[in-house]
Parts: C-alpha cells; sequence; structure tokens
C-alpha cells in the first residue's frame, strides 16, 4: 500500500484523459477548482498558471489527487522544476485544502512561451473547442 501524503491539483495534461495522466495511475482523482488568482494560458499542447492581472474571477478547473514521494518527484521532473520551468508552490482550492499547484516561472525568458489566454481556465473544455 503507498502511503500518499502530498496533495496535488492538476490542470492539464496530467488530468484524467490526457496522456500524462499515466504517472497517476492507481490514484484517484477528485475534481476540483484552485480560487487563487491565476490565469491559465496555452502553451500550445499543454497549459500553464500564471498570476493574474486585473479582475478574472474564474476558477481554475482541475483534479486533486494524493500522491507519494517517488510521484511527486516525478511529477517535479515533468513539470521541469528542476530547469525552472514551472514552480511548485502551495494554493487554497475550493474545496477548502490547500495543495501542490505547479505553475510557470514567470522570469522574463519563459514570457516568450505564454500563448493565449484560457478565458474559462478549463483546459479540457479549451480543448474540446479547437478540435
Amino acid at each position: 500500500m503507498m502511503f500518499c501524503k502530498h496533495p496535488v491539483f492538476v490542470y492539464g495534461s496530467l488530468m484524467t484523459g490526457f496522456g500524462n495522466n499515466r504517472l497517476l495511475t492507481g490514484y484517484e482523482g477528485e475534481a476540483t477548482s484552485l480560487v487563487a488568482r491565476y490565469q491559465m494560458v496555452s502553451l500550445g499542447h499543454f497549459p500553464a498558471l500564471v498570476q493574474r492581472i486585473g479582475l478574472c474571477e474564474d476558477p481554475v478547473v482541475g483534479e486533486l489527487y494524493h500522491v507519494d514521494d517517488q510521484t511527486l518527484r516525478q511529477l517535479d521532473l515533468l513539470e521541469g522544476v528542476d530547469h525552472g520551468f514551472y514552480k511548485r508552490v502551495s494554493l487554497a482550492l475550493e474545496c477548502g485544502r490547500i495543495a501542490y499547484v505547479y505553475v510557470l516561472n514567470e522570469e522574463p525568458h519563459h514570457r516568450n512561451f505564454v500563448g493565449e489566454s484560457v478565458h474559462d481556465n478549463d483546459w479540457r473544455a479549451y480543448v474540446a473547442r479547437r478540435t
């Protein structure tokens, strides 16, 4: 039995039905939303969260998983935490819990990657509209 102590909120390619969800095989996700002031943007085949500017109040739609140490390390590798692409931060969820969330490291050299806004902060709906 795995000891799962790390709550992780995912909102893009790690969600159920997307390719990177394979890293969360064996874990059960719970639909929830992130209420912190972040805007989802498209980076092409995957999204990122950037700090919101203005009054956009849409919560970020995603899933909450509780993972073990090894899986958290795998997620950090996928998200490029060691290379500074994303950073892992603790944020409040709609359900009242705190979870790790991967947000874009907004250093100046990463701003070039930011694409269009995902206006409703829902990657699944955004992908469905584009196909």
